[in-house]
């Protein structure tokens, strides 16, 4: 079982419980541990995508301000 619940007590809380109700800590991953840092794994996932566009547009930015080469083919 894999649970991404919130990095708050609640969500703590009820990782224990299911471990509790299923009497096995093999077989149940916490893996709120991967957005360690943020809130739940929606707020993780949304500053990735933040980053992920703040490269793309730092990449574009650079590729403007490249010379233009000359489009079509010369004989």
């Amino acid at each position: 079982i894999h649970c991404f619940f919130d990095n708050d007590r609640a969500g703590m809380e009820a990782l224990q419980q299911i471990r509790k109700e299923y009497d096995s800590t093999q077989h149940i991953r916490d893996a709120s541990q991967i957005y360690r840092g943020c809130k739940d794994l929606n707020e993780y996932l949304q500053k990735r995508m933040a980053d992920g566009k703040e490269q793309m547009q730092s990449v574009r930015k650079r590729n403007d301000a490249l010379p233009k080469k000359p489009k079509g083919f010369r004989l």
